[in-house]
């Protein structure tokens, strides 16, 4: 094993920026957002935080030309630099490893999987937290004066080979499993959840709701797009754009001139269903990853897990 003093995380950063595009947490007021590094920076963040978005706007571009008639070829190239996020929180990491099997699964996402192959993913914390499939290169572990690095890939091996990365006697700490109880009752979540459809318990919800979906947007395992075709008539160019869209909005489910959830009870419960019934069918885990984004930024302060719990309630 190998270890990197605290002192060394600039430097070692400095040294990353030089062959790779450097993207960490940054504070923006109350709040944090991945920025790209400055190589000019004396003091950086060195504990885990949450930022506004997740890691998975690398991954999924918020908006992506993915077919143009000016190019035969997708939009993203091979050719772009290598990525380097670094300062990655166990919940995102988490998050990563369940998104790797919904990207690639039953039809793989190209784009997304070219990114994941580009992207190098560093963790960091006093401790790994319900990682038990990798979704980091090389992950950070806290001690006294150190990090020790545990390297989750090849990549992040490769990492430790830097000259600021020196050999450890120190052991890696127990990976922690800890889930809030309330997700650990996915049974009883299913059954409450089913037995829901079409209740007034919905429409209560939607009296405090928005609609707005910025649940979805901040959430590291939410993924829904729009597709959106452009053209130009001066020179009849045209391409397709991918877009992030949300389940809450209201033009989501109209398909040719029909809204088939038109009602804002019906969007949230679809929500819910996706997340705590239909994603452990598919996947073998709930959609939620328990980072509270949702919780934090939601202008109706709901609060899931308050759901959840009154839904069982009522079963």
């Amino acid at each position: 094993m190998k270890e990197l003093k605290k002192s060394h995380i600039l430097p070692f950063l400095k040294s990353l920026d030089a062959v790779y595009d450097v993207y960490l947490p940054e504070k923006r007021g109350k709040d944090w957002a991945f920025a790209r590094f400055d190589s000019d920076a004396e003091i950086i963040n060195k504990k885990p935080v949450m930022t506004i978005l997740p890691p998975k706007k690398f991954l999924l571009p918020h908006n992506e030309i993915i077919s143009s008639c000016e190019s035969k070829e997708n939009d993203y190239q091979n050719k772009e630099k290598k990525i380097v996020l670094f300062g990655i929180n166990s919940f995102d990491l988490h998050a990563l490893s369940i998104l790797d099997q919904v990207m690639s699964r039953p039809i793989p996402d190209a784009n997304y999987l070219k990114r994941r192959k580009n992207i190098i993913f560093i963790g960091i914390g006093p401790e790994r937290m319900n990682i038990f499939h990798n979704g980091y290169d090389l992950f950070l572990e806290e001690f006294d004066d150190s990090f020790l690095a545990i390297a989750g890939t090849p990549r992040g091996s490769a990492l430790t080979d830097n000259k600021y990365f020196t050999k450890s006697s120190k052991k890696p700490k127990k990976i922690l499993s800890f889930r809030d109880p309330i997700l650990s009752q996915s049974d009883k979540i299913k059954e409450a959840i089913e037995k829901s459809y079409g209740s007034r318990f919905w429409k209560e919800i939607a009296e405090t709701c928005f609609g707005c979906g910025i649940c979805a947007y901040v959430c590291p395992l939410c993924y829904c797009y729009e597709h959106e075709d452009n053209f130009r008539l001066d020179d009849c160019s045209n391409c397709r754009e991918k877009k992030w869209t949300a389940c809450f909005l209201p033009d989501f489910f109209q398909v040719a001139g029909h809204n088939f959830r038109e009602n804002l009870p019906e969007r949230i419960y679809n929500w819910y269903y996706h997340k705590f019934v239909r994603f452990p069918k598919e996947y073998g885990v709930i959609g939620c990853v328990d980072c509270g984004r949702c919780i934090e930024y939601c202008p109706a302060k709901i609060n899931f897990k308050e759901v959840l719990k009154e839904l069982i309630s009522k079963k």
